[in-house]
């Protein structure tokens, strides 16, 4: 299955754009023609961004585009906060040997919490959740080794030529 395309925000001229063409008349259609975006992009932003009486400010438009945006650490670390029931859910698939990614996978559906694979091992190697490692982690907190290139090399041991036996006759 081939990867969604990220959607481009929609920008301050673009809203203009969008405000101008709708309130001569124009289709959404031809608006997102017009302006060489999609169909989708304009009926989205006119549904999202229209205020109660269905009017269209492009000015209000891009202020509340920028609140929706932004979040303060606070509301960061709120989202990140590890709650006492996601803290044991973690603890008891650990002691049962699952990895990081089969907790993940599996957490929103016992408990409707989504936590990413990368923040679970954020909050093992932070020390937020209680982990024998070299006991409960697949590879114990080894770190991984690349193996080196063998193509186009030939094997030949260590020892070195002339220290080789001699061939026989």
């Amino acid at each position: 299955m081939a990867k969604r395309k990220k959607r481009e925000e929609v920008d301050y001229y673009t809203r203009l754009a969008i405000a101008k063409y709708i309130s001569e008349g124009k289709s959404i259609a031809e608006t997102a023609r017009i302006i060489n975006r999609n169909y989708r992009v304009v009926y989205d932003e006119l549904r999202k961004r229209s205020d109660e009486n269905g009017q269209y400010n492009p000015v209000l438009a891009e202020e509340h585009a920028i609140e929706s945006r932004s979040f303060t650490a606070e509301d960061i670390e709120k989202r990140r906060a590890l709650s006492p029931k996601t803290k044991a859910y973690i603890e008891e698939k650990l002691a049962l040997k699952w990895s990081p990614r089969q907790i993940a996978s599996q957490i929103e559906v016992d408990t409707g919490v989504y936590i990413s694979y990368p923040t679970i091992y954020r909050y093992i190697r932070k020390g937020l959740v209680h982990v024998n490692r070299e006991r409960d982690l697949r590879y114990g907190g080894k770190k991984y080794t690349k193996s080196t290139e063998k193509r186009g090399k030939l094997d030949v041991g260590h020892r070195v030529i002339r220290y080789r036996p001699s061939k026989s006759k």
